[in-house]
Formats: C-alpha cells, structure tokens, sequence
C-alpha cells in the first residue's frame, strides 16, 4: 500500500475475486456509470419527490408524461429501470410494461 497500491489479493486467486475487487476500486473512485432511470409518469401527477430523491443518489433520470412515446425514450436514454405510474389517461402502467415486454430487446428490463 505504500507504493500506491489499492489491492491486494493473496494466491491462488479466483476470475471472480479479480472482479469483484475491480467492481470496488471503480465504485470507491466514482467511475461506475450512474443508473439510468426513465420515469413515465401521468401528467396529473409529476412528483418531483421522486425525481429528486433519485437524482439525490446519483442516479439519471429522464422523465416522460407520454406514455405512448416511451418507444422513443427507451431508445434514447437506454434506462436500467422504468418506473411508471399505474393510472395514466392512456394507458394503464401494466399495459406499458406488457407493451415493453413484447420487445425482446427489453424484456427482462425491470
């Protein structure tokens, strides 16, 4: 540690003990690429709570109010998590997620 070391790891070492070691030096200097969240929302609601509180843990949020053009959102901000509102005048949060599902590229999308 004195020559600038920032792990150690002992013989005989595991591919996995290598990565998770990896996982903490890129956490512990800020280099982990923040959550993306898309938050689909109805437009009576637009609770700003939960967009600050994510944005308050480092998190990337980009909101929608048209749940008929999240298409477009999920091809631009590319999200590791959607929320969504249950009752929206369009369409219902659980025919979102179905509609999303359909799509192979996203279907384990949570």
């Amino acid at each position: 540690y004195k020559l600038g070391a920032k792990a150690v790891l002992n013989r005989p070492v595991e591919f996995s003990q290598i990565f998770e070691k990896m996982d903490d030096l890129i956490v512990s200097v800020g280099l982990a690429a923040p959550y993306k969240i898309l938050l689909v929302e109805s437009p009576q609601l637009q609770n700003s709570t939960i967009e600050e509180s994510l944005d308050k843990a480092g998190m990337v949020v980009q909101k929608t109010t048209d749940p008929l053009s999240t298409h477009i959102d999920l091809l631009e901000c590319q999200p590791d998590l959607i929320l969504t509102d249950l009752h929206m005048p369009q369409c219902s949060g659980l025919e979102l997620a179905a509609l999303i599902r359909q799509q192979e590229h996203y279907r384990t999308l949570p």
